[in-house]
């Protein structure tokens, strides 16, 4: 599922005088159907480790399996759920819309009606039509994660999944990636 060997990056400083090494030497195997988290303090690496299992970043060095595959295969993209550490979501949409966008984005039909059925599972049909601009950081949050774990991906790659959620909140994504387990679903969490 994901397999890791002597993967490093580093990224040059401003001047680009100077290399700041960021992952040193990383390996690492994750099956399929597990959850994996990797648990470290803020500036640690997390986020540019998926961010290199996912294509957004080259690494300098080191092999990377993902699905089987190179990071940057396009085979995958469809494959993969990832929810970043902060969403990046136009405010001038509705939840409703975002959803819509979201899933035309990544190549995934949904309807309206399982729109509002994964608003509902996150506490939003209320704000359906409200625009993003009026949610709360944790309603913003919640409206991620559902679009995420809407998709029917072989693999979830979760950055901070928790941050800026209430307990409720919290036992929704536990929920969430228990049930994608259930489905033999591999689970990738960043935390700190």
């Amino acid at each position: 599922m994901i397999s890791i060997e002597g993967l490093n990056k580093s990224f040059k400083s401003w001047g680009g005088l100077k290399k700041k090494q960021v992952l040193n030497n990383i390996n690492l195997k994750v099956s399929e159907g597990e959850t994996f988290a990797l648990i470290g303090p803020n500036g640690a690496g997390k986020s540019t480790l998926i961010k290199c299992l996912i294509g957004y970043i080259r690494f300098d060095s080191g092999n990377v399996d993902v699905l089987n595959e190179h990071p940057f295969n396009s085979k995958i993209a469809e494959r993969i759920g990832y929810l970043p550490e902060l969403p990046n979501m136009p405010e001038f949409m509705t939840g409703s819309e975002y959803f819509r966008v979201y899933h035309e984005i990544n190549n995934s039909e949904i309807t309206s009606d399982k729109i509002k059925l994964w608003l509902e599972k996150v506490d939003l049909t209320g704000d359906i039509k409200t625009k993003i601009k009026k949610y709360s950081k944790g309603m913003k949050q919640r409206l991620a994660i559902a679009s995420v774990f809407s998709r029917d991906c072989d693999l979830y790659f979760l950055d901070e999944p928790i941050l800026g959620l209430d307990p409720i909140g919290v036992k929704m994504v536990r929920d969430f990636i228990k049930e994608k387990k259930k489905g033999n679903k591999t689970v990738f969490i960043n935390s700190h």
